[in-house]
């Protein structure tokens, strides 16, 4: 999955992770064995092999979601008649309840709707099911219930450019929870930038 891009193949990312790990486990394992290096040294090298291994299993849930989507959605069920998509921002109250928006109003979850007026199917970054990682989902699971779909414009995008959008290299750059940042990088930014990306004059 994900190597229709010839500048970016997700395939190929994993094997080469994969083989660091591998050589980063033997390197940490001599080091016991070597009065030169440290235990600091040691837990260093440990902790570059543990957050390589948490990228190969990041890489591989962005797999699995290619193939639920791949499985489940036709894009062709969610285009408008001249073939094109809605795309909506979606938005709801954080789970501390609907006075917290009126408190402050930028306090709410956002995410992103791709379709048209019948059919329509989503994706968000930082809520749900304990890991604040992208998520992606058609209508008929229930994994979010939005105060409020906005339309915010109209996507040309082919089916191997909404694929590029969604499960490219720029998506895997939300895969990782220890990323979200309530300020900084948060669900508003990822919809922003895949509204953004679907929107585009390029698409």
């Amino acid at each position: 999955m994900g190597n229709e891009n010839l500048e970016y193949n997700r395939d190929e990312r994993i094997k080469n992770l994969e083989k660091r790990s591998d050589e980063l486990r033997t390197e940490t394992l001599n080091m016991y064995n070597d009065k030169k290096y440290t235990t600091q040294n040691i837990l260093d090298s440990w902790d570059k092999k543990n957050k390589i291994d948490n990228s190969i299993k990041r890489l591989k849930k962005m797999d699995e979601n290619e193939k639920n989507f791949d499985k489940n959605i036709n894009l062709d069920e969610y285009r408008n008649s001249d073939g094109t998509f809605n795309v909506y921002k979606a938005k709801r109250s954080l789970n501390g309840g609907k006075g917290v928006d009126k408190i402050i109003k930028k306090l709410h979850h956002e995410g992103v709707a791709i379709g048209n007026d019948k059919k329509k199917f989503y994706t968000d970054y930082g809520v749900g099911e304990g890991d604040l990682e992208v998520r992606f989902w058609d209508e008929k699971e229930n994994k979010d219930n939005w105060d409020k779909i906005e339309k915010v414009g109209t996507s040309k995008a082919s089916d191997k450019e909404v694929k590029d959008i969604l499960f490219g290299k720029s998506s895997e750059d939300w895969t990782n929870k220890d990323d979200y940042h309530l300020i900084k990088r948060n669900c508003q930014d990822y919809s922003n930038e895949k509204i953004n990306q679907l929107t585009s004059d390029k698409q």
